[in-house]
């Protein structure tokens, strides 16, 4: 049987994940943009005398499923890098994780295969160009966007934990972000800042997931000489058991 092609499938995914976003948010972006620009079926503002702008409600409605869409989508982002990261791991290599590696494990699980891998690989990643700290927040945004902050709408927040790990996270709320003109967001948001998944944010993300396996697979040659220590080991600790 042929070996299987870990990157083929993660990419298979990666390209659903970008499609799906696009399809499914498509509808609500022309949605927000026919209201911001008036046009038809929005170029009819009803009377009201409530003051709020016209069509609000939809413009709200349209956003907000947008956001929820993203959200969806890094879910699905987060389920394809661990999968991959397992797959490595239990298919491509084959190892377990040291005792070092198994505390890092409590704290999230992609700088443990950070490590793992780096010293399978013998890299210290630096020149692979991956944003491992992008993947985390991958990580991050997936488990706080399963639960919601405020009964009275779909509103999520990066929380001020996830903000002193990744002072910029790419799924903050650019306009608070940039309202802090260069403060430090973790001293200032203790309670949060609003997460936005958009599409650049999410493209970004999937891009960074993407590069990793790229450059795994162009340098899986260094993983060799790993290799021939593992088989020397079990050599090792099989000799005593056939001389006995």
């Amino acid at each position: 049987m042929d070996k299987m092609d870990i990157r083929w499938f993660l990419k298979q995914r990666l390209d659903f994940i970008r499609i799906h976003y696009d399809c499914s948010a498509s509808a609500f972006l022309n949605t927000v943009r026919q209201i911001e620009n008036g046009e038809a079926p929005f170029d009819t503002p009803p009377y009201t005398e409530d003051g709020e702008p016209a069509f609000q409600k939809q413009w709200e409605d349209a956003n907000t499923s947008i956001d929820l869409i993203g959200i969806s989508c890094v879910s699905l982002l987060s389920d394809a890098l661990k999968l991959y990261l397992n797959s490595l791991k239990r298919i491509e290599f084959r190892f377990e994780f040291d005792e070092t590696e198994q505390k890092a494990l409590k704290n999230g699980y992609v700088f443990a295969f950070k490590a793992a891998l780096g010293k399978i690989l013998n890299t210290d990643w630096v020149e692979s160009g991956v944003d491992f700290e992008i993947l985390e927040q991958v990580v991050l945004a997936r488990n706080q966007g399963q639960h919601g902050n405020d009964i009275t709408g779909f509103r999520f927040k990066i929380d001020a934990k996830t903000i002193r790990q990744h002072p910029r996270p790419i799924f903050g709320r650019t306009e608070e972000i940039e309202a802090m003109d260069g403060q430090d967001l973790a001293v200032n948001n203790f309670l949060g800042i609003a997460m936005k998944i958009d599409r650049a944010s999410l493209f970004s993300a999937i891009d960074e997931i993407e590069k990793l396996s790229d450059w795994v697979e162009l340098n899986r040659e260094r993983a060799l000489p790993w290799f021939e220590k593992q088989r020397f080991l079990r050599q090792a600790r099989a000799e005593p058991r056939s001389n006995s």
